[in-house]
């Protein structure tokens, strides 16, 4: 126990000591200033608009890393290279909504506390400096040159496909093959892990004849150590380095070699060089993984099967079915195809991999890939993708789920263990019964401390303000369990529907919507409504009834019937549960031809919905994008608690009148960064001066309300 303490603690004060030493530069966050270091681990590609883009991690001569990003040309290869760049430094954004990816702490299990979006960028000195920086330069070459051959060879499906298996790199790979995989339960193959290593480190032993040499089997671990820097030292590859390293000392002084006691070594010696490896998926993944098939091993050595099935098949469906429940607390799916899916992947994986590596010594020892062999591989890779597209079945056995609480996970896992260890089998043996309840006991109170730890006040939030950066997001949940999303959010640039709105519903409980209102068709209301309803998430969506002249078009893009819309206009409500009701107070009614020149007019801010929206006696006005003109022309009661701020809170919204009207003691503004100067200055002052309680996206992250009989309390992701 005293030992448990004091590993805790030096854990602890590790933990401080590394973020201190990675955040010595708090003092310049938000400061345009110029920055002087060696550019590492440089990815290059195009940006949305076209633009060239490098993205890289600056080691300053201070020792501080910081993820750069450059828009522009650059003349030579950065790898390596000692550069100069400007810009604004910033802090990486952390958890904007409630239970979903935290880009801080992702960037911190990389080492890195800081971004910068880069002005102008120079290259100090042309000449690498450093055995390291050489180093780095020359994998960066090879990565390189690697990929340029595949793409030779192969065609742009297929090359991109092997770009990610060998380096864990997908920018240049379908992402409909990538979702594919993910939603297969094969992703892991496009990430570089522990199977990729332990494939190369057989294909070296065979070939180098490694035994119990020593020269030979130091020759193995460098090779591995370069083919690790190549995948850019992921938590996996690294996990597997460590361990193959422990298995060949272990070899090379005749010492037994143990899964179990191989991983808690690796988890505790990359925990040293970075505590914050921890919340990194990979690194959970990778070890969890591991302690499985380390737990699950030993009981299957004594089951009387076919050694095929015990050594390859058992091991598979095992992982597979104890890591579901991760994966359903993580990333949001089930995939009962991925049992299947896995045998056959696998296998051919295991073929396109070692091929991979030949093909990869071939451009380094004679400068290309021969056109027969990349034909070969190309069919090999096709053939995978094919049985991953056979085994997915179109999706019919993937679903998604709402993530289980972290009592569940961490309760399953406890017990799981508990009870494939070896002293616990004794104690049933032995009928010890009450010591095995005491075990079950701590890991319920375990649990129970974990449950309430992660609790952040949005688990019982019946409003939630979705932070979908610029764009309007809010959603609505009545008592009886029904939904109700106003808006998704949305840019032609970014899937804000699937990629911020989706997580952050199923995050949060939510599987489907009963009904989507969308205020009005622009961008960044409309597009995330669209790609969920695709998705096949939302029941019915309600329009302005002046989108009906193109229902039909509508239908298409949300990939719905028109029997699925509602259409609705001034004096119509809409009721959604039994507690929750919006009341149509814009635009009027017209006649159709009416509607049709509105629409040709193509100002969909005048057309967006108002609405009031009352759910268990808290009342909330929805405006859209409506302007000061629009807002004086509005009929009837417009009292509400809680007001979302019209136009993101433009200059040309917000009028003194309207905001007298409407009384909120709460001002939402739905706001991220933009170039529209939203919000503008002038109006925040209006709401300050009238004593209205001011909150925004921007700096507060989701806002979430729990209503009770017309009380509320407001709970935040940022302010908390």
């Amino acid at each position: 126990m005293k030992k448990s303490i004091i590993w805790a603690l030096a854990g602890f004060f590790l933990l401080i000591y590394f973020n201190n030493a990675m955040t010595g530069m708090e003092d310049k966050v938000g400061q345009e200033m110029t920055l002087k270091g060696s550019a590492r681990y440089v990815t290059e590609g195009e940006s949305s608009y076209g633009q060239e883009k490098h993205d890289f991690f600056l080691y300053t001569d201070s020792g501080v890393k910081i993820k750069i990003a450059y828009y522009g040309e650059v003349e030579k290869r950065l790898a390596g290279r000692e550069v100069e760049v400007t810009g604004e430094l910033e802090k990486p954004a952390g958890v904007r909504n409630p239970g979903c990816f935290d880009y801080s702490i992702y960037l911190k299990s990389r080492g890195v506390a800081y971004t910068m979006t880069a002005d102008s960028l120079q290259i100090v000195n042309e000449e690498y400096k450093g055995i390291i920086e050489r180093f780095l330069a020359l994998t960066d070459k090879i990565r390189y040159d690697f990929s340029q051959e595949i793409k030779n060879v192969m065609d742009s499906k297929t090359a991109g496909v092997m770009k990610a298996m060998m380096f864990g790199v997908k920018d240049e790979m379908d992402d409909d093959i990538y979702n594919e995989f993910q939603k297969n339960g094969t992703a892991h193959l496009l990430a570089v892990s522990g199977l990729h290593m332990s494939l190369l480190y057989g294909m070296l032993a065979v070939v180098l004849s490694a035994g119990r040499k020593k020269v030979t089997n130091i020759t193995v671990i460098l090779l591995l150590f370069i083919y690790a820097a190549l995948s850019d030292f992921t938590p996996s590859i690294m996990r597997a380095f460590v361990m193959i390293t422990v298995n060949i000392i272990g070899k090379l002084i005749h010492g037994r070699y143990d899964l179990m006691n191989s991983g808690a070594f690796s988890v505790l010696l990359l925990l040293f060089m970075n505590p914050y490896s921890l919340f990194h998926s990979g690194f959970q993944m990778s070890f969890l993984a591991i302690f499985i098939m380390a737990a699950a091993l030993i009981r299957f050595k004594n089951i009387p099967m076919k050694k095929v099935v015990k050594n390859t098949l058992l091991p598979v469906l095992t992982i597979q079915s104890a890591m579901s429940v991760y994966i359903c607390y993580n990333f949001n799916y089930f995939s009962f195809t991925a049992f299947i899916a896995n045998v056959p992947v696998t296998l051919i994986s295991s073929w396109l991999l070692p091929m991979g590596i030949v093909a990869l010594f071939m451009t380094l020892s004679i400068g290309y890939i021969p056109q027969f062999y990349g034909n070969l591989m190309e069919q090999v890779t096709d053939m995978m993708l094919k049985s991953n597209s056979y085994t997915y079945m179109e999706g019919i056995g993937t679903f998604d789920t709402v993530s289980p609480s972290i009592f569940t996970v961490m309760l399953f896992y406890g017990l799981f263990f508990m009870l494939l260890s070896e002293d616990i089998m004794v104690s049933f043996s032995r009928k010890k019964y009450r010591r095995i309840a005491s075990i079950i006991i701590v890991i319920l109170v375990g649990c129970s401390f974990l449950q309430i730890a992660e609790r952040d006040g949005f688990e019982n939030a019946d409003v939630m303000f979705i932070d979908v950066g610029q764009g309007n997001c809010m959603l609505f949940k009545s008592e009886d369990g029904r939904t109700m999303l106003v808006d998704g959010g949305g840019s032609p640039a970014y899937d804000t529907g699937i990629k911020t709105v989706k997580p952050t519903l199923l995050k949060n409980g939510v599987k489907k919507i009963d009904v989507a209102v969308v205020t009005h068709l622009d961008n960044d209301h409309y597009l995330g409504i669209k790609s969920l309803a695709a998705d096949g998430m939302i029941e019915k969506i309600a329009f302005y009834e002046g989108n009906k002249a193109i229902e039909d078009k509508l239908a298409e893009e949300c990939n719905m019937e028109t029997s699925d819309f509602i259409f609705l206009a001034r004096g119509d409500r809409l009721q959604c549960g039994d507690n929750l009701t919006a009341d149509i107070i814009a635009p009027d009614r017209k006649r159709p031809k009416e509607y049709q020149r509105e629409y040709d007019a193509g100002d969909e801010n005048i057309r967006s919905l108002v609405f009031k929206v009352n759910l268990d006696g808290l009342t909330f006005l929805v405006t859209g994008d409506i302007d000061t003109e629009v807002e004086n022309e509005l009929k009837g009661d417009l009292k509400a608690d809680v007001l979302q701020v019209p136009h993101h809170g433009s200059a040309g919204s917000s009028g003194d009148e309207f905001i007298e009207r409407v009384s909120p003691k709460e001002a939402v503004f739905q706001v991220g960064k933009n170039n529209y100067g939203h919000p503008s200055p002038k109006v925040i002052e209006k709401y300050q001066n009238k004593c209205i309680i001011i909150n925004r996206n921007d700096e507060d992250g989701a806002i979430g309300f729990i209503i009770s009989n017309g009380r509320y309390k407001k709970v935040t992701v940022i302010k908390g």
